[in-house]
């Protein structure tokens, strides 16, 4: 018999040689990538690094291109503020 130790809120599905983990109640994967990203302490750097990607030639001056980038950091930085609170770190993590 095999037996899963599971976080609340997901499920393992097994279908013949294919088996993933379901999480319910997730609006969105990105939600996941955003609090790993706040868990590593590189939210804002990744998202700083990103903004700076848009400026470079790759994007040019094309809207088409760079406004789903920017809709996607909206949203990073939306989520952010409904789920997490910031506060000032002391002096000797500051760099």
């Amino acid at each position: 018999m095999i037996s899963y130790n599971l976080a609340n809120d997901s499920a393992v599905v097994d279908h013949g040689l294919v088996s993933a983990t379901l999480l319910h109640d997730v609006e969105d994967e990105s939600e996941l990538e955003i609090d790993a990203q706040v868990a590593s302490g590189d939210c804002f750097v990744m998202l700083a690094t990103a903004l700076d990607q848009l400026t470079g030639e790759e994007y040019g001056n094309d809207l088409k291109l760079v406004k789903p980038q920017l809709e996607r950091y909206i949203h990073t930085l939306l989520y952010l503020q409904r789920h997490y609170q910031i506060s000032r770190r002391s002096p000797e993590f500051r760099q």
